[in-house]
């Protein structure tokens, strides 16, 4: 039985045998379901009138490209300082989004249901985040792995954007194949998936065979548009954060910086020619650790928003019973998966920086499966060996020392005290 899939990021979910159909017949019937949230046909159709951006810059897609590359946060305001209308609309509608859901909790909590409203809240706050859009879909998707500050129920809940999303209609991600890759769909794939398999914030995937070689792949399609909502809350989120620090001295740590390194780092996983390229880098520096692997790339259909990948068969860590049934332990692929990120972390200094569970697999034969790589990072060398001290002074209890390798790693400023 076929278990898993490589998901819309390169992330997995557990899924039964897809049914494979002719690229022919499905061009001739496209198919999807209806949708709960924004992904709807219309919007997907025309993501840019929906999303009120309709008149944004036409050089808008060669700066995103640009942005990927080097981001500038100055140059992408110049590009939408015309255009305040749109920004401003897209900005009142998150802050009535968020306040009125602000609002919700805050009186659950005053009238003392706080607890007993939790579920409820949980369920509204993924739809809220994927209602409005894939950078919100981020932000769900990094507070999904921080039980330090969300509860349990929240952490389950938004769980569910990490690769369970609606799909977009068959035929939109047809049209981006063909633009993207210049030729018919049915020349490069013999076989497609009635249906994705998987669908995160910035794509869908899709189960097919090569034409060429007949092999199975993952087909990694990109949700059109998105590049122009993520440029816009980038905007409004660099603002937010700029008059926190302007305003709120008593936050120590500076905010737009943070800001700006996730929006360096979201509009590189726009690129999937880069996304390839740091797979192929990681198997290079990883692949040869006993029971590390990675998903080959098939660089003859791949392009900026078109990935082909090796299809892996696999479950998810998370799903017990999954991983029960195939007769794997999970704490055995722990260790695996601790191992790997010591080396990654303390001897290239080249590491996954997305490794929450959708983006691992654990296959039949024992191997942990890393799946997307659209957002990685280096760790100097400074900073591998300040890791390394911040081990030994944790195990010797030297917790005077432990603050002061946070200077070193630059997670705080020299002037703050420590004592």
């Amino acid at each position: 039985m076929r278990v898993a899939a490589t998901s819309a990021t390169g992330r997995t979910q557990v899924v039964s045998d897809s049914p494979l159909q002719s690229v022919d017949s499905m061009m001739v019937q496209p198919t999807y379901r209806a949708q709960e949230w924004f992904y709807s046909e219309t919007g997907q159709r025309d993501w840019v009138e929906a999303m009120e951006l309709d008149t944004l810059t036409p050089d808008l897609p060669a700066l995103l490209i640009e942005m990927g590359i080097k981001y500038d946060p100055h140059k992408l305001a110049a590009h939408l300082s015309s255009k305040w209308p749109q920004v401003y609309g897209r900005a009142v509608r998150i802050a009535v989004s968020l306040g009125g859901f602000i609002a919700r909790v805050a009186r659950d909590a005053a009238l003392g249901q706080l607890e007993a409203r939790s579920a409820v809240r949980a369920v509204e706050l993924r739809k809220l985040l994927s209602g409005l859009g894939p950078s919100f879909v981020k932000i769900g998707q990094a507070l999904s792995a921080r039980p330090d500050l969300l509860p349990q129920v929240y952490l389950e809940a938004l769980s569910e954007l990490q690769d369970r999303l609606p799909s977009f209609p068959n035929e939109i991600a047809w049209a981006v194949i063909e633009e993207e890759l210049g030729v018919p769909v049915g020349q490069l794939y013999e076989q497609l998936s009635e249906q994705p398999v998987a669908a995160a914030s910035l794509g869908q995937v899709y189960k097919g065979v090569l034409r060429e070689t007949g092999e199975l792949v993952a087909v990694k399609v990109q949700r059109p548009g998105i590049g122009e909502s993520i440029a816009v809350d980038m905007l409004l989120l660099r603002r937010l954060m700029a008059g926190v620090d302007t305003n709120l001295p008593q936050v120590s740590q500076p905010l737009v910086p943070l800001v700006d390194e996730f929006a360096s780092r979201l509009f590189a996983e726009l690129d999937y020619m880069a996304e390839g390229r740091n797979a192929e880098r990681f198997q290079a520096l990883y692949g040869s650790m006993p029971r590390v692997r990675t998903p080959s790339i098939y660089w003859q259909a791949t392009q900026r928003r078109v990935l082909t990948m090796e299809w892996i068969d696999g479950v998810k860590l998370t799903n017990k019973p999954a991983m029960e049934e195939a007769g794997l332990d999970i704490v055995d692929f722990v260790d695996v998966g601790i191992e790997c990120t010591l080396r990654q972390l303390l001897e290239h200094g080249y590491f996954h920086a997305d490794p929450h569970p959708g983006n691992l697999l654990a296959s039949r034969d024992g191997s942990l499966v890393y799946l997307d790589f659209g957002m990685m990072s280096e760790a100097p060398q400074y900073a591998r060996y300040a890791i390394m001290a911040h081990v030994v002074h944790l195990v010797n209890r030297d917790y005077d020392a432990m603050c002061r390798d946070y200077y070193t790693l630059q997670f705080m400023e020299p002037g703050i005290d420590t004592a």
